[in-house]
């Protein structure tokens, strides 16, 4: 198929990709992370080597909260569409009693419409964190994009993620890990 140009357009062009991810934030430094894009295009992981935040004696301050922001950028197929993408975050909590670890994600799309772009935090604390465990976050993000022309396709969706640690007491202790976050282009439809 061609288009108007005498440009080349694959099946893959009325869908939605991931064409590339980049990072930034104290949480994940260049040289803590590996990324991958599947040769479909929708679905992004993001490995951490060192996204964590922690408290405890001996532990400075400045751990106990780390941030990471994913910079996605997305190819629309012309025409108004929307895509659901879901952004699943993985991860390790130990939560000594009266500590807290909190996981919390805002989503940002531009251009374009985002709903849900704050779910709310989730919060790990109390007897089932004490002896540490896993954790799964899924954010589902529907972001409504109208595309006018070849050359206005793509679109930067922006995960800011944040990791926190707090506790009652300076001798309690705790930490929170981001393993890996992946984003997944679910469905898609037109407007």
């Amino acid at each position: 198929m061609q288009t108007e140009k005498g440009e080349e357009v694959s099946s893959s062009d009325s869908q939605v990709r991931i064409t590339a991810l980049t990072t930034t934030g104290d949480g994940c430094p260049a040289g803590t992370y590996s990324t991958s894009i599947n040769a479909a295009g929708t679905i992004a992981t993001l490995g951490f080597d060192a996204y964590q935040a922690a408290v405890g004696p001996g532990v400075p301050g400045s751990d106990r909260e780390k941030h990471c922001e994913l910079f996605v950028t997305l190819r629309y197929p012309v025409g108004c569409t929307v895509a659901t993408l879901t952004t699943t975050h993985h991860g390790f909590a130990l939560a000594q009693s009266g500590v807290s670890a909190t996981i919390a994600s805002t989503y940002n799309l531009s251009p374009g419409s985002l709903t849900n772009g704050s779910p709310a935090s989730t919060v790990l604390s109390g007897a089932a964190w004490v002896n540490g465990d896993t954790y799964t976050r899924n954010d589902v993000t529907p972001a409504r994009v109208s595309v006018v022309s070849q050359q206005q396709r793509d679109v930067s969706f922006t995960v800011r993620s944040r990791l926190f640690v707090s506790a009652n007491s300076s001798t309690r202790e705790g930490l929170v890990t981001a393993d890996d976050v992946t984003l997944t282009v679910t469905s898609q439809a037109a407007c």
